[in-house]
């Protein structure tokens, strides 16, 4: 008897797929492994091509960096270069003629800004009054005077302006500004009590380091807001020397031209004074107008510190009797080297020199 198989038609539905799942347990395996291996085959090809990528644009980037310059980049670079220098040398030609136009204005109508009339009678009383009744207008006029001229100056840089020059009758005047910065220092009672030491010295001192000989008289207290103070000096030439100074000063907590501390000192010279005359004959009078400003560094400065800042106008009013032409020039020569020892002796005050 033959043996009995089934065929496609008589397999029941149950057969076939139990067949079908023994082929499939069978088969699937093989079929997974080709689509793991691409997965990451692609995947380590993108990784590849990216850094590729990333390599490629670095190098263009160097490439480009070190590209040569074109006869067109070369001609527009000169061309933007001529532009500005030809700004910068009409900026600085303005410049110059701004300050020929202020000398110049100077030494024609010599004005002295912070100037105050004062004049003295022989009377003690009376004498005091008038000193008292000028110490805040005096303070006020050089103060409005110094902000506005130090306004747009960096007052933490070491600065110094000096303009001398000689008027029709021989006078000699001279105009000096500096600024005199001490960075890191935070005290500045500290350095407004040194200057007014040394002011109140400055003769001895001063003239000590130019040979010249001097005697000075007191008529107020020191501790006085208006101080008077006259000097007889001889220098090395024999030339007889003579000032009347008025001294000014004010510690302020603030004012109206600054919201923070800051001193002032004012040296204002005596126009008549009829206790103490001049000697028109015989000595060279010398009239001192100057103000010194003690202030904190302004905001925005690199570092804090405090400024002292100092302009004046020194006059030289020759005697009636005629100079020799070597004690003229000796003069000539010792009013600026005065100028510049007031700022040295000035500085040894409040380093403690």
């Amino acid at each position: 008897m033959a043996a009995f198989l089934p065929t496609d038609a008589t397999r029941t539905s149950s057969e076939s797929d139990d067949e079908a799942a023994r082929d499939g347990d069978v088969t699937s395996p093989k079929r997974k492994k080709p689509y793991k291996s691409t997965y990451y085959s692609r995947k380590s090809e993108i990784s590849s091509l990216q850094s590729q990528i990333e390599a490629l644009t670095q190098q263009l980037e160097r490439v480009k960096a070190h590209q040569p310059v074109t006869a067109v980049d070369v001609y527009r670079a000169c061309s933007e270069n001529a532009v500005l220098q030809d700004r910068l040398q009409k900026s600085d030609l303005f410049i110059a003629r701004t300050h020929s136009l202020v000398l110049g204005d100077m030494a024609t109508n010599p004005r002295n800004p912070i100037d105050v009339e004062i004049r003295l009678s022989t009377n003690l009383e009376e004498r005091q009054r008038t000193l008292n009744g000028l110490h805040g207008p005096v303070l006020d006029r050089a103060m409005r005077y110094i902000f506005e001229r130090t306004h747009h100056m960096r007052l933490d840089q070491s600065q110094r302006q000096t303009h001398m020059w000689t008027e029709d009758n021989e006078d000699q005047v001279l105009v000096q500004c500096d600024v005199t910065p001490f960075p890191d220092v935070t005290d500045l009672k500290h350095v407004y009590d040194n200057i007014h030491l040394a002011i109140a010295h400055q003769e001895f001192q001063f003239w000590e380091h130019l040979g010249v000989t001097t005697v000075c008289h007191f008529d107020d207290p020191e501790d006085a807001p208006a101080k008077q103070a006259r000097y007889i000096s001889v220098t090395p030439y024999g030339i007889d020397l003579e000032k009347n100074l008025i001294r000014f000063r004010q510690l302020f907590p603030s004012s109206k031209y600054l919201d923070s501390e800051h001193g002032v000192i004012v040296l204002q010279n005596v126009d008549v004074d009829e206790l103490h005359p001049y000697d028109p004959k015989g000595r060279v009078r010398i009239d001192v107008s100057s103000v010194v400003l003690v202030r904190a560094f302004p905001e925005g400065s690199p570092k804090p510190g405090v400024s002292v800042i100092r302009w004046g106008m020194t006059r030289v009013r020759l005697p009636e009797c005629p100079l020799t032409r070597e004690k003229q020039h000796e003069l000539v020569d010792l009013i600026p080297r005065w100028g510049e020892v007031v700022r040295r002796v000035v500085k040894d005050y409040i380093q403690g020199k």
